[in-house]
């Protein structure tokens, strides 16, 4: 085998530091231009397709991207040198709340208020400023690491293009009786003034210490019985209209030593004990019944602070089949304002429906004063509520309470569960069928696609759409204000011009609020007026296998030989976000999956497996890190130090350890060749080479097999240790060193098998 022409002209690389040689290489690489020429060598060639997870460019780039694009990377360049022509466009995810926060943060917006006084065009032109902020990070950072993207044809989310392919799969979604309006207790951010999804919600977990409270509502019979009900949402029990009881449940009646009777689930009695150790004090029980027997009394609510409701039951008992005696008393106060469960059983059994608080989560329109204009989820405000309590003799005990409480996965703000009117998309609806494709995709690790993904699909529920904002893509319904029954929904530029003679000038034109000015008459007379909301960002990204073509109004050639991905990859948390969205449109829509093979990266923790923050200083600048360590040693330590899908704990000083050593082997490998090699020459045939000769070769063939099943496999771990124990062991430790008089001789040329060898190997 003959030499390279510019193998022996690289640079000594023991000499220059990692960041010096690797800057050095990459010029190399931009003045061959060596990713088109890749790219085109590609043509004619057998199609790999990769789908990049589009950023949002307005925030900068972490280590936990470096981690991400690393494998990314690896997996196309083996598939590129295996002949394949590798298809990997970037794109720009530009719509949504992390645009809008942004912006709100640079004008000192405190809310949604201020925005409106702003004015939403001139909101809108600053969000569409601000979209590509940091764009040359991502791409220099890309680039830095050796991550090769395709940027000439990104897709970017927010143009007329993409936002038109958007608008016709949502007609699509219409027409297969996928998209309806309802109304129901969703996740709400007060913030930021708008209901999320259920996989929205999943991302902003949080683990919290709050106040729950046992609270006594007196029965209305005339036992003087009293029922213990227990909340971890003081807030709530303003709102209280009902009592939930499990029908078949035991409860008991307590008589207390103050001569008080109280009623809990009998499996929840202790909570009842003073704990004092006195058998007198101890609460004895009178009676036990079913929660049947409870079913249909009246009782006097907590608080009288809201005007009833015109129409609907209220202060009675009815049963759920959702209540335990796992915790609190086995007695659910009930306020079907704010949530899920709440709802259902008010819608069922005809409850009234009270809500005093405002959009922006504050008490709005109770009696009590003291109480109007604050935050529900401060503190604070459980607090006064729970010393009213404590004045009023309904308060039992109040305990802290641990638990994991759902979070505004943007702003960090607590949510609440409460009663909105959404635009919903009908996925319950092809639930199963989301299960039959998952088992069909190839998951990295499969407990992924079987456990918490396939787990997340059998709970799913109903896809809340619609988002009460302002930067985003247009909900495209038009609605007849005379008739709202009679609506319609616009698939494309074409139909909107048709109908209303609107021809958007630039990519704000299909933005708000130009579009919220589109009219048309209805055929009663009313007029056609586009509903005020915008669609749920992840929406947009899960839309990229079709809308990145502008498919279906061009692009057909294109989408079908992209369609689907053989490829992607992404962080643990997207398997409530992009896999989720992606597979959701591409079920609900065309009822196929938009990709085959995942692999799934778990989060990059600190060196003490604690959570990277800002707030906890333990984040690692990765242009910080790279200039120290250089991308290769920082890459192969995110590959080698575990498997990719383990949680990562990125402890800075095992860097040389675990990858620099390597590198450090491999370089002085080369080092030795380059200065010992000599001319280069005609070699002899491997089956007349020494043994040592042979047997290194043959491990080069061993671990060639290895590697290529391995990456074939998407198992990237696995493969790149499999080099790395073939230069430490088998090529620097017992080749190398064993045959080094072949190389140096001194008073002959080296020989020309041992070069011959050394040469392909390396």
């Amino acid at each position: 085998m003959t030499a390279p022409a510019d193998l022996t002209r690289w640079p000594a690389w023991p000499d220059a530091g990692p960041d010096a040689m690797e800057r050095e290489l990459l010029e190399r690489w931009r003045e061959e231009r060596l990713f088109h020429a890749v790219q085109a060598r590609g043509e004619g060639r057998p199609g790999y397709v990769f789908y990049e997870g589009p950023p949002t460019a307005n925030g900068r780039p972490g280590i936990h991207h470096v981690f991400a694009r690393t494998i990314k990377d690896l997996v196309c360049r083996f598939h590129a040198m295996d002949g394949k022509r590798v298809t990997r466009i970037a794109g720009w995810d530009t719509h949504g709340l992390p645009v809008e926060l942004e912006v709100e943060k640079q004008l000192g917006f405190k809310g949604k208020g201020d925005i409106e006084r702003f004015g939403v065009e001139a909101f809108a032109r600053k969000c569409l400023d601000s979209v590509f902020t940091y764009r040359d990070e991502w791409v220099n950072l890309s680039e830095r690491i050796g991550y090769w993207l395709d940027y000439d044809r990104a897709y970017v989310t927010c143009t007329r293009d993409y936002v038109e392919s958007v608008w016709w799969l949502l007609k699509r979604l219409h027409e297969r009786d996928m998209l309806y309006l309802g109304n129901r207790t969703l996740p709400y951010c007060p913030r930021c003034g708008t209901a999320l999804s259920s996989h929205e919600l999943a991302l902003g977990y949080q683990d919290i210490r709050d106040k729950s409270v046992y609270v006594t509502f007196p029965l209305a019979d005339g036992s003087g019985r009293e029922l213990v009900v227990w909340t971890t949402t003081p807030w709530t029990l303003p709102a209280n209209v009902a009592v939930a009881v499990h029908p078949e449940l035991e409860y008991g009646t307590y008589r207390m030593p103050d001569g008080r009777q109280l009623v809990l689930a009998t499996a929840r009695a202790a909570v009842l004990d003073a704990g004092k150790g006195d058998e007198a004090a101890r609460p004895e029980l009178v009676a036990s019944f079913p929660g049947s027997s409870l079913v249909g009394l009246r009782y006097q609510r907590p608080f009288d602070l809201v005007r009833q409701a015109a129409e609907g039951d209220i202060e009675v008992i009815v049963p759920g089949e959702f209540v335990t005696a796992d915790d609190g008393s086995g007695l659910v106060h009930l306020a079907p304002a704010f949530g899920s469960d709440d709802n259902l059983a008010g819608k069922k059994f005809g409850l009234q429906m009270l809500r005093p608080v405002a959009a922006d989560g504050t008490f709005t329109g109770t009696t009590w004063p003291e109480l109007e204009g604050r935050l529900v989820t401060d503190q604070e405000t459980n607090d006064m509520l729970i010393r009213r309590l404590k004045e009023l003799g309904r308060h039992l005990r109040t305990e802290a309470y641990d638990h994991s409480y759902p979070h505004c996965w943007r702003c960090g703000s607590k949510l609440i569960y409460y009663a909105r009117d959404s635009w919903f998309i009908r996925t319950s609806a092809v639930k199963s069928r989301m299960l039959e494709l998952n088992a069909a995709i190839d998951w990295h690790p499969p407990e992924v696609g079987t456990g918490r993904f396939g787990e997340w699909l059998g709970n799913n529920v109903d896809w809340a759409l619609s988002r009460e904002r302002y930067w985003g893509t247009p909900l495209p319904v038009w609605i007849n204000d005379r008739n709202p029954d009679d609506r319609v929904v616009i698939g494309s530029l074409a139909e909107l011009r048709e109908r209303s003679g609107y021809v958007p000038a630039d990519d704000l034109g299909v933005h708000k609020p130009w579009v919220d000015e589109v009219t048309w008459p209805a055929p009663d007379g009313g007029t056609y007026r586009r509903v005020p909301e915008v669609i749920d960002t992840w929406f947009d990204s899960g839309s990229m296998p079709w809308a990145q073509w502008h498919w279906p109004f061009e692009g057909d050639a294109e989408f079908q030989a992209h369609f689907p991905a053989d490829f992607i990859c992404e962080g643990i948390d997207q398997t409530r976000g992009w896999f989720y969205s992606m597979l959701a449109i591409g079920t609900a829509a065309f009822d196929t999956a938009p990709y085959r093979h995942v692999i799934v990266n778990e989060l990059v923790l600190d060196a003490e497996g604690q959570k990277m923050s800002k707030s906890k200083g333990n984040v690692v600048d990765p242009w910080r890190l790279i200039a120290d360590r250089g991308a290769d040693a920082a890459r192969l330590y995110l590959l080698l130090s575990s498997q990719v899908w383990q949680p990562k704990r990125f402890d800075e000083a095992q860097i040389a350890d675990v990858a620099g050593r390597f590198l450090t082997t491999l370089r002085s490998t080369y080092h030795f060749f380059a200065l010992y090699a000599g001319p280069l020459g005609d070699a002899p045939p491997v089956a007349d080479r020494p043994l040592a000769d042979r047997w290194i070769l043959g491990r080069l063939d061993a671990t060639v097999r290895a590697v290529r099943e391995a990456f074939a496999g998407y198992d990237v771990t696995t493969g790149v240790r499999a080099i790395v124990e073939f230069v430490d062991a088998d090529l620097s430790n017992w080749y190398v060193r064993l045959n080094r008089g072949r190389f140096w001789a001194v008073d002959g040329e080296a020989e020309r098998a041992a070069v011959a060898t050394l040469q392909e190997v390396l």
